[in-house]
């Protein structure tokens, strides 16, 4: 993209990218998604993870004035995560509930936000993968847009 030697290989672009281009990609994803959710205060549920330290970048980079706490609108929950959500409710046919937190990290791949972590030296916390997390990246690997799609679902689900 920017002619700095590509770090990344992004399936879903079918493109490599450096570690700074990734970084100005996902910064603008958050950033149109905080658009979108706009809400009078935010507060960021506090957690060990690696989509956490990198939302609390984020909202600092962009300005956005935010609390901390162990109760909030803000939840640090990365696309693969959302879509293991969506697809555990339809395989155990339970009722989705999608609340009316708000997650901006949503629309992160959760390999890019470790690999931005990296990058930024921020804290890496890995979390241990579900079974149903281990199909999903299966099937993400043969058919790229699975996660992005499930996140589409259950944000049309949301709307009914």
């Amino acid at each position: 993209m920017c002619g700095r030697r590509a770090t990344l290989y992004l399936p879903y672009l079918d493109r490599y990218v450096c570690d700074r281009c990734l970084l100005r990609m996902n910064f603008r994803r958050f950033r149109k998604y905080m658009r979108e959710h706009k809400a009078k205060r935010y507060t960021l549920v506090k957690s060990r993870s690696s989509s956490y330290y990198l939302m609390r970048y984020f909202f600092s980079k962009g300005g956005l004035e935010f609390k901390e706490g162990s109760k909030g609108n803000v939840v640090s929950t990365t696309q693969d995560e959302l879509a293991e959500m969506v697809l555990a409710s339809v395989l155990g046919n339970k009722k989705f509930k999608l609340g009316k937190k708000i997650m901006p990290m949503s629309v992160i791949p959760e390999r890019e936000v470790y690999r931005l972590c990296s990058h930024l030296k921020l804290p890496l916390v890995k979390r241990k993968l579900s079974d149903i997390s281990k199909f999903l990246d299966s099937v993400e690997k043969r058919r790229p847009g699975v996660k992005f799609s499930l996140r589409k679902l259950a944000y049309s689900l949301k709307e009914l």
